[in-house]
C-alpha cells in the first residue's frame, strides 16, 4: 500500500483483512496520512471501526462473491420496489423467499470461514441474521454489505423484519366513492398486516430451527466430551495395569540377573574344585 492511501482505498484494505489486524493497521494508515499533510484524511481513516466478528464474516463473503448473499441482496431491491409500489401481493410472495435465502447465506459463510480455518460463532450467525434483515430492507446497509464493508450488526425496527407495505393513494372522487374508498383501503391494510405476520412466523421459524440445531450441536459435543472421558479413564486404567506389569517384570529380572550371578559364582567354584 502506497503511502498516498486515501481513505476509500484504506477502507478497502482494512475491512478485506482480518479485525485482529484492523486497529494496528488503521493508526499506521491515519499516521501515513498525517505525515504527509492530509489531516483530513487521517481523520477519516481514524474514524473508521473495527468491524464485529458477525460483520467480519459478512465482508468475506461480499469478497468472495456468494452467490447466496447476491440474491439477498437483490430480493431486498425487489422488496423496496413492491413496497414502493404498494404491491402487496409481491411483497407477500418475496417475503417468503426471505427465510430460506438468508439461511443460505448462514450456511454459506459457515462453509467459508471453515475453509479458512475460523469456526463460525452462534452469536456472530446471529449479527448475520440481523444485519441481513436490515440490508432488506435498508438501501445503506444494503450497499455496505455489497461493498464488504460492515462494521457492526444491523437491524431494521419493523415488525418482522419486513418494511410495512406503502398505504394505498387516496383516488380522486367525490363523496359517493368514500365507502369504496375506505373499504379498499381496510382490505390492503389487512393484507400487509398479513404478509408482516406471515414474516414474523417465518423469522419465528428461523430462530427456532436454528435454536434447535444448536441444541443438537451441544448433545452431540456432550456426547463426544464423555465419549472422550471414558477413552480416557480406560487409557489410565490400562496405563495403571501397565506399570504394575512393568514394576513386576522389573523385579523378576532383577531376580533372575541375582540368580545367574549365584550360578556363575557356584560353576567357577566347582571348576577350580576338579582335580587337575
Amino acid at each position: 500500500m502506497s503511502e498516498a492511501t486515501g481513505p476509500d482505498e484504506a477502507a478497502e484494505e482494512l475491512y478485506a483483512g482480518p479485525p485482529a489486524e484492523f486497529v494496528a493497521r488503521r493508526d499506521a494508515l491515519a499516521a501515513q496520512a498525517r505525515t504527509r499533510g492530509d489531516r483530513a484524511a487521517a481523520a477519516r481513516i481514524k474514524a473508521l471501526r473495527r468491524p464485529t466478528v458477525g460483520a467480519w464474516y459478512l465482508n468475506t463473503g461480499a469478497r468472495a462473491d456468494l452467490p447466496s448473499l447476491g440474491a439477498v441482496l437483490e430480493l431486498g431491491g425487489l422488496l423496496r420496489r413492491a413496497q414502493a409500489d404498494g404491491d402487496v401481493p409481491a411483497l407477500r410472495d418475496l417475503a417468503r423467499r426471505r427465510g430460506p435465502l438468508v439461511a443460505e447465506v448462514v450456511r454459506d459463510l459457515t462453509a467459508l470461514m471453515a475453509g479458512q480455518g475460523t469456526v463460525a460463532t452462534p452469536a456472530a450467525l446471529d449479527e448475520v441474521r440481523t444485519t441481513l434483515a436490515a440490508a432488506l430492507a435498508d438501501p445503506t446497509v444494503a450497499a455496505l454489505v455489497e461493498q464488504g464493508r460492515v462494521d457492526r450488526p444491523y437491524s431494521y425496527g419493523g415488525f418482522g423484519d419486513v418494511p410495512p407495505a406503502a398505504a394505498p393513494p387516496e383516488p380522486p372522487g367525490g363523496s359517493g366513492d368514500a365507502p369504496v374508498d375506505l373499504a379498499a383501503a381496510r382490505r390492503a391494510r389487512e393484507e400487509a398486516e398479513r404478509v408482516r405476520r406471515e414474516a414474523a412466523e417465518q423469522e419465528w421459524a428461523d430462530a427456532s430451527a436454528a435454536s434447535g440445531a444448536a441444541t443438537a450441536r451441544r448433545a452431540a459435543a456432550e456426547s463426544t466430551v464423555g465419549e472422550s472421558r471414558a477413552r480416557i479413564e480406560g487409557l489410565e486404567a490400562a496405563l495403571t495395569a501397565a506399570r504394575r506389569e512393568l514394576a513386576a517384570a522389573e523385579d523378576g529380572l532383577a531376580d533372575a540377573a541375582a540368580q545367574e550371578r549365584a550360578a556363575t559364582a557356584r560353576l567357577d567354584r566347582a571348576r577350580r574344585a576338579l582335580p587337575s
